[in-house]
């Protein structure tokens, strides 16, 4: 049998489908790899090694885990933000009534829309009921996945008001029949997001609606009490995540008060032996917070190289420059951040890590009244954009955007509005900008401003590196049909 063998391997097999299993320890027991030699004795890794191994088991779970886990945190960045900076607590709104201003840390907001926000826990509520009054809003319902379902001109009442009904997860108590668009969450933590547009330059009334926005349990309906409306312009609030410890100090409340989803049983199966495990205090020993630690510090790295230099499929907006689309993941009701075969956590990661409130409406792929974003990172040389040097961007005429358009400048450590002197932050097609004779913009960024261009300039100078997005409000055919296209940022000191 042996002979027989010896000949079937020679002759039919290729020859590595014979060959004893390789334990690439070596005639010496041991292994040289990535994180160093891996030792052995009598084929069984030596104490050292195991530890060594266990280390970067549990180190590269950790970097994982907070790529999976940014969403989460981000949202819950924003409810502890809202308390701590600005005293507004759950079920109030916050507003800022006269526009966002540079003097917020909010991931890529802008300062053309009226921003309304508040947050609620279901898990001792039970169901929570948002009543939308009739006008020109747009919003989003969400839970600290950031997956949304539309508000406003963005959802099923088409702009005409009506109640929307959040059920939260294992809820087994009488539901109404008709009166409610229903939402059945999977999350107890949830968000309310509404932008007021502004009409004919009327803040007030914009404000206004604001203040006929009901958010109550549905278990009050009978007599629900009042939303205190807080206005924040000009205040501060930091609504980036924490770093180090705190970031999963902050993920473990979230993980404790929520339901473990079939998805990420394996995400939690990770964190348990750095010790975050529901039912159970975070109290981390030395060795899970040194691992936990250098997780989120690399965790970070890796989180803004997706964001800032994607290798997903489909990131290239113009071809030939260094134009991207902001979103990459499905933004469909129902089925977002899903693709065909899997989750979309790369995709995921790419946007959220810049912003917050993924919609629908935003990653269409055809005129609908929506709007679309393409970001830039890069000058036509394909170096960063840097606070300390001076760049034109050239829009030509006949912008893809039926209602107007805006760029934004961003820091790229904050990823939010650069905090300049002038507060001012970005340039719109609302400005009275100085245009060319062919319809063409000029914009320019830098430290110093241009001579006789100062509404056509963003001041640069409070960022050391920055990034835009280019926002097309009602983008048209000729964005879709790449007829009309951006060029680079031309750096011009």
């Amino acid at each position: 049998m042996t002979i027989v063998r010896s000949l079937v391997c020679s002759l039919l097999l290729a020859p590595l489908a014979c060959a004893p299993p390789d334990t690439s320890l070596g005639d010496a027991g041991a292994a040289e790899t990535r994180i160093g030699t891996l030792e052995a004795e009598h084929g069984y890794f030596t104490d050292a090694t195991a530890e060594r191994l266990y280390d970067e088991m549990d180190f590269q779970r950790a970097t994982q885990a907070y790529m999976w886990a940014l969403p989460l945190v981000s949202s819950a960045s924003i409810r502890r933000g809202l308390r701590r900076d600005l005293g507004v607590e759950e079920y109030e709104i916050m507003l800022y009534e006269n526009y966002l201003d540079t003097k917020s840390i909010w991931f890529t907001g802008n300062n053309t829309t009226m921003y309304g926000v508040s947050v609620f826990d279901m898990s001792e509520d039970g169901p929570v009921v948002v009543e939308i009054p009739p006008g020109p809003s747009a919003g989003m319902l969400n839970d600290f996945w950031f997956r949304t379902w539309g508000i406003g001109r963005l959802g099923p009442d088409q702009g005409n008001g009506g109640s929307f009904l959040i059920v939260p997860p294992d809820y087994t108590g009488d539901l109404p029949r008709e009166g409610y668009f229903v939402i059945h969450s999977e999350m107890n933590d949830y968000m309310f997001f509404l932008r007021g547009f502004v009409v004919g330059g009327d803040l007030a009334a914009a404000a206004e609606l604001f203040g006929q926005v009901r958010i109550y349990p549905y278990s009050q309906r009978a007599n629900p009490r009042s939303n205190r409306v807080v206005p924040v312009t000009g205040k501060y609030i930091s609504t980036i995540e924490p770093e180090g410890l705190e970031y999963w100090r902050l993920l473990s409340e979230v993980l404790e008060n929520n339901p473990v989803e079939e998805r990420d049983r394996f995400f939690l199966a990770m964190l348990k032996p750095l010790g975050i495990e529901r039912g159970k205090p975070f109290e981390p020993d030395e060795r899970q917070r040194n691992i936990l630690e250098e997780g989120a510090r690399v965790g970070q790295a890796m989180a803004q190289v997706t964001s800032f230099n994607p290798r997903i499929e489909g990131a290239e907006a113009y071809p030939g420059t260094h134009w991207m689309h902001t979103f990459l993941m499905n933004t469909t009701e129902g089925s977002m951040q899903e693709a065909a075969h899997y989750s979309q956590l790369d995709e995921r990661l790419h946007y959220l890590y810049l912003a917050t409130w993924p919609a629908q409406a935003m990653n269409l792929p055809y005129p609908s009244g929506g709007q679309r974003y393409v970001q830039s990172f890069k000058d036509s040389d394909g170096n960063w954009l840097e606070g300390a040097g001076s760049y034109r961007l050239h829009v030509p005429a006949e912008v893809p955007a039926e209602q107007f358009w805006s760029v934004t400048v961003y820091d790229n450590q904050t990823r939010s509005m650069t905090m300049n002197d002038a507060n001012r932050a970005a340039a719109t097609s609302y400005d009275d900008l100085t245009v060319n004779a062919d319809g063409s913009v000029d914009l320019y960024f830098g430290p110093a401003e241009p001579e006789g261009l100062a509404n056509n300039w963003v001041d640069t100078s409070a960022s050391e590196g920055w990034f835009v997005w280019f926002r097309f409000y009602g983008a048209s055919e000729a964005f879709f049909d790449g007829s009309w296209r951006l060029p680079d940022f031309e750096r011009i000191d």
